[in-house]
């Protein structure tokens, strides 16, 4: 919190990012230049054990296992788990990436109640998260070997990680143009994905409609990158809760969920009122609550996070 709250007084003229009168953005670059070197010692410390830049020097397996046997962090001693366990491509599915969405397209499909709820491109589930989003000399080895599996998606996140304290930016989102009038889309990429936010305003300017589409919305898609990788893992049932929870959290939900496990039946997956599940047609829940990814917003309270 202390960091956050640093980085917002760093980033916003009276440190609000949150408040429409208070927040002018005005980034004050020596402070934002030394609050990153905090982070990179927080980093060294805690998650690498050696610096974010000397991690990113590892290209292949070998030095990631080396790494695993070496440091005693909170991440090497995860990753050695997996490894130990043998669980480096478990859930590994055939989920493509989410391409640079044409924005005139997009501008259309954002009006559509069922493209929001469930996002396909081109007619196919995509995902969109740092994994998609990362690359390196290792990760193409480890995607190589073990697809988009446990181990890669992990890697992809400590690379990522490592990756942005060199500032080195993230793949842009797509080009603006092609829009419809009276409407307008975002995209930007956070933590978690692609995050789409569209508004339609009427004839006197004033907003109709404004609508998000989050990561979690493509990810956790009935028939998405999160139900392919619960569809192909096998074991028994305790074995496959523990493996599901991993994929989860390593996919990363922008909100709770709860995991159900019925040997021999299905693992179901509900995240709000949906319903994910392996080994039969996905299917609705209802009297979930709607505070999810990626719905129409006309005010009041949202649950949940949207990045």
């Amino acid at each position: 919190m202390k960091i956050q709250h640093a980085y917002e007084q760093a980033m916003f003229a009276g440190g609000k990012r949150t408040s429409l009168e208070e927040a002018h953005f005005s980034p004050n670059w020596e402070k934002l230049d030394l609050l990153q070197e905090k982070i990179k010692q927080l980093l060294k410390d805690r998650v690498y054990g050696v610096s974010p830049a000397r991690w990113l020097d590892m290209e292949s397996p070998a030095q990631l296992d080396a790494w695993m046997d070496r440091q005693q962090t909170v991440a090497a001693c995860y990753l050695a788990k997996v490894r130990a366990l043998g669980w480096e491509a478990v859930g590994s599915n055939e989920t493509a990436a989410l391409p640079v969405l044409d924005e005139a397209r997009l501008h259309e499909l954002m009006n559509e109640n069922g493209f929001i709820s469930a996002p396909t491109w081109d007619g196919r589930c995509r995902e969109t998260s740092a994994f998609t989003r990362t690359d390196s000399a290792l990760l193409q080895t480890l995607r190589t070997r073990h697809g988009n599996g446990l181990m890669p998606r992990l890697v992809a996140r400590l690379t990522e990680v490592a990756q942005l304290m060199q500032w080195q930016p993230l793949a842009e989102a797509g080009t603006p143009g092609g829009g419809i009038e009276g409407t307008g889309v975002g995209q930007v990429q956070a933590a978690r994905g692609l995050l789409t936010h569209g508004v339609m305003l009427d004839g006197e300017g004033r907003i109709e409609r404004y609508r998000i589409l989050a990561p979690t919305e493509w990810n956790f898609h009935p028939q998405g990158v999160v139900a392919s990788s619960l569809a192909v893992l096998d074991g028994d049932r305790e074995i496959v809760e523990k493996q599901a929870r991993q994929l989860i959290h390593a996919i990363d939900p922008c909100i709770g969920y709860t995991l159900h496990v019925i040997n021999p039946a299905p693992i179901y997956v509900t995240l709000s009122h949906h319903e994910y599940t392996r080994g039969e047609a996905p299917r609705r829940r209802q009297g979930h609550s709607l505070s999810r990814c990626g719905n129409d917003v006309h005010g009041g309270a949202r649950g949940g996070r949207t990045d």
